[in-house]
């Protein structure tokens, strides 16, 4: 199907394309958005697919490396470019507006000119490319949007771009510095050097996130690390709650006075007098003020490592034999006694049992269902707690699977042996 839809994330709320979107709900005769093209694209014999003049299935011949792929999904606030609808990072097409297919063809030089665009535009550079629905890119397959329609797509690619690059390049840092960081432990362990010998050489060390803050003000910026220093700053930040800039949180006391949060230093004043969230919408957003908040308190106490059982095999919240069974929610006075019943088990364990069932698991996330829906996401790894070793701080979501109720809080993971499973505790 081809859509006329709006796209608040571009800024400009009264700016449309004509794009492709779910093809399952193709029902109707539109004008066709690709450059050169004016036929109308219709439905052949009542069926739900659609087909624009060139339909083509042929799989792009560009390697998209899994750092750009993840980089791209991330910068695009993890939703399709072409139906805005949200996108697993599991089901992700990476798509090119321009299509590669006019690499070298004779009709690419007359496109690029009607876009304004460099003779040496490059079809295969992360100005050109987009995350997408498989269906939404098979829909598109190698035709050329009309004009207005490639201007937005590619606007998008654009702006999306600085922070593409910028993510890519912190990635390689991060695994630079997490083997620097292995060696350095393997060297501890070894008794070739002592943890007194890095203390006074050390540098003050920012906290590194595995999933980067966005604030309202600023939502096409992404936040992946910061320092004690910049701790205070950020607390007068907005929090992006929702996805949505204009989205806040309000609390209320006993009383019936009631105040709008949407910073850190504005929740943490209210949990101090007394207020809290009371509705279920209000609940749900404390649960991104609960995080951010989490994040800027880790910072502000960030030590550097000196020793970690988790980098080297990397150990986090998809090793199931180490997470207890203390990790699941407990809502209420029957979670407290089937939790106690499975003292001494670990996630993995429940998993054999079929006590649990799995519903998502990455390297840093792990979605799943027990008497209610749970949700653990790295966020960050740094020493917390000053014991030299290091430590994972999770977001946490629990959800009731029939019904609206939902509500999130942190964890610390802390494992203190290479035999140990992980030990979870509060911030």
């Amino acid at each position: 199907m081809l859509a006329d839809c709006r796209y608040r994330s571009i800024g400009d709320t009264t700016e449309k394309a004509q794009l492709p979107i779910d093809s399952r709900n193709c029902n109707t005769r539109l004008t066709s958005p690709f450059l050169g093209k004016k036929t109308p694209l219709d439905l052949e014999g009542g069926s739900t697919a659609c087909h624009s003049p060139s339909y083509d299935t042929q799989m792009s011949s560009q390697k998209i490396e899994l750092d750009l792929r993840h980089a791209i999904w991330l910068t695009h606030n993890r939703r399709c470019v072409y139906c805005s609808e949200p996108l697993s990072f599991a089901e992700v097409d990476i798509d090119h507006v321009i299509p590669e297919t006019l690499a070298g063809k004779p009709e690419l030089p007359e496109i690029l000119a009607r876009l304004d665009l460099s003779a040496e535009f490059d079809l295969f550079s992360i100005q050109n490319l987009v995350p997408a629905h498989r269906r939404c890119n098979l829909a598109k397959a190698s035709d050329v949007f009309n004009e207005a329609s490639a201007r937005f797509f590619l606007h998008r690619a654009e702006r999306a771009s600085v922070n593409v690059q910028k993510l890519v390049t912190s990635r390689k840092k991060r695994e630079s510095r997490e083997d620097l960081l292995s060696t350095v432990g393997e060297a501890i362990r070894s008794g070739l050097i002592l943890p007194m010998d890095l203390q006074e050489s050390q540098p003050p060390d920012q906290l590194r996130l595995t999933k980067p803050l966005v604030f309202a003000d600023t939502p096409e910026e992404f936040v992946e690390s910061i320092s004690p220093e910049e701790v205070e700053r950020f607390l007068d930040r907005p929090v992006l709650m929702g996805g949505n800039p204009v989205f806040a949180a309000d609390f209320g006391d006993d009383s019936g006075v009631r105040m709008t949060v949407r910073t850190c230093r504005e929740y943490r004043a209210a949990l101090a007098a007394g207020f809290y969230a009371k509705t279920t919408y209000d609940i749900k957003s404390e649960a991104f003020l609960k995080t951010t908040n989490a994040i800027l308190t880790a910072a502000a106490l960030v030590r550097v490592p000196l020793i970690s059982y988790m980098r080297r095999p990397h150990r986090g919240v998809a090793d199931l034999d180490l997470l207890p069974s203390s990790v699941l929610p407990c809502v209420s006075p029957d979670d407290a006694k089937l939790i106690a019943g499975m003292k001494g088990l670990s996630l993995g364990d429940l998993l054999g049992r079929g006590e649990i069932k799995i519903l998502r698991l990455s390297s840093s996330e792990l979605s799943l269902e027990w008497n209610w829906g749970l949700m653990l996401r790295e966020v960050c790894r740094a020493d917390f707690d000053g014991d030299g070793v290091e430590d994972i701080l999770c977001e946490c979501y629990c959800w009731a699977t029939e019904g609206t109720l939902g509500f999130g809080w942190t964890s610390i993971l802390a494992r203190m042996g290479e035999d140990s499973t992980f030990v979870v505790s509060q911030l």
